[in-house]
């Protein structure tokens, strides 16, 4: 009696298991990419509980919030002035092109996507600049840089919020020459 009440235990225990593990919460903000043996199904799970095989399915969680990402870069300007920007910028994830996003970039897109395009748009319009132009139209290459890198990243699925350029630096010789 006592194996045959500790063995439907353990069948109760393994059922209680499997059913705790067959769901995924994704959280307000987030949306979810199952994979089925590794490979990326086309459907996208959104926030709240969600329902997955175990040992199967596997949820991925993409966060489709507003991010920041800040670097340096360096150009230079329309007169040959070695320039340093520092930038801020605000992107997201397109929640409908996330599940595309996994599959073709990964998890690392800023790495491997974002940042290599934010440092590409600055060098390309900070050259259309004068040095002196760079500092007294700031506003009009912050939207130039805004738009050339929403046009590079819009086909993986990213949206640009806001480009922020938050400094220049010139040269010593270039803010000698100034004074």
């Amino acid at each position: 009696m006592n194996k045959k009440l500790g063995f439907i235990g353990g069948i109760v225990v393994i059922v209680l298991v499997l059913f705790f593990m067959s769901f995924k919460t994704i959280a307000s903000g987030e949306v979810g990419i199952r994979t089925r043996f590794g490979k990326v199904t086309n459907d996208k799970m959104n926030e709240g509980i969600n329902f997955k095989i175990p040992f199967v399915e596997k949820i991925v969680i993409m966060n489709i919030r507003v991010q920041k990402a800040e670097l340096d870069a360096s150009s230079a300007s329309k007169d040959l002035q070695d320039v340093n920007e520092s930038v801020a910028i605000n992107y997201r994830v397109d929640s409908k092109s996330a599940t595309e996003l996994y599959k073709n970039v990964g998890i690392n897109y800023k790495s491997t996507v974002l940042e290599p395009a934010i440092k590409e748009s600055i060098k390309a319009i900070t050259s259309e600049y004068t040095a002196e132009e760079l500092i007294t139209k700031r506003t009009e290459v912050s939207n130039k840089c805004l738009e050339t890198l929403q046009n590079k990243v819009e086909k993986y699925g990213l949206v640009i919020e806001d480009f922020n350029i938050t400094n220049f630096n010139f040269s010593t010789e270039f803010n000698k020459a100034i004074e």
